[in-house]
């Protein structure tokens, strides 16, 4: 039986409603990114917002609060990304990484925020691409952050920057797609031959996460960015 942590009424209006125009920020941010995410990824999207929805829907796992509690339920089809991580100012920026707890194949969703001058700071540096992007106060940027080196140009001292990324783990995925069990369970549970197909299935994840990357036409026309039914 799934266990969720909660908060006394009390608590929570502490927490959200003392903090309440914060919470509207981010709440607009995030439908921002998850826009952004919708228009540059649809099939990726589609398939982040299924697997939230399947475990909003789940009664062991209904009683989840997203955001802040104090909203309400989230609406059916949103909320692709489970998770969001801030980064405090004053000057907030980060190493060269892979967030390999992500979803393999899957994008994150970041927002630069605060007074800073993007031509001296704050860039985001693509290291297998050799690329450097000016990344100024509230834009956004989408990247696969899974398998992709990434990290930010430091702001000068007398500069601020803040940071928003929202992301859902790829062991998540992986639960929700094992029938809401984790991957040893499963695995225990299976017949020696089922075993080996399961195998065979995740080896073929690049391929299968490639099927979920959309095409420009995708792009520019979002109704044919449909999910093949085999996805799930």
């Amino acid at each position: 039986m799934a266990r969720n942590f909660s908060l006394e009424e009390s608590e929570k209006a502490f927490i959200y409603r003392t903090s309440e125009r914060r919470w509207k920020i981010k709440s607009d941010i995030r439908g921002f990114l998850e826009s952004a995410f919708d228009l540059f990824a649809p099939r990726l999207c589609k398939y982040y917002a299924s697997h939230m929805q399947q475990l909003r829907l789940h009664p062991d796992y209904a009683g989840l609060e997203f955001g802040n509690p104090l909203e309400g339920p989230p609406d059916a089809d949103s909320l692709p990304f489970a998770c969001h991580t801030e980064n405090w100012p004053p000057r907030a920026f980060t190493v060269p990484h892979r967030d390999v707890m992500n979803l393999a194949y899957g994008w994150c969703a970041v927002v630069a925020l605060g007074p800073f001058d993007a031509q001296r700071g704050g860039h985001l540096v693509l290291h297998d691409l050799r690329v450097v992007v000016p990344f100024p106060h509230g834009s956004c940027i989408l990247i696969p952050s899974a398998f992709l080196w990434h990290s930010n140009v430091p702001v000068p001292r007398d500069q601020g920057r803040a940071s928003l990324t929202f992301y859902t783990p790829g062991g998540l995925f992986r639960f929700i797609r094992n029938d809401f069990r984790t991957e040893a369970s499963l695995v225990n549970s299976l017949a020696e031959v089922d075993r080996e197909l399961h195998d065979k299935d995740k080896q073929r994840g690049a391929k299968f996460g490639a099927a979920l990357y959309s095409k420009f036409t995708e792009i520019t026309n979002p109704s044919q960015a449909e999910l093949d039914p085999i996805l799930f």
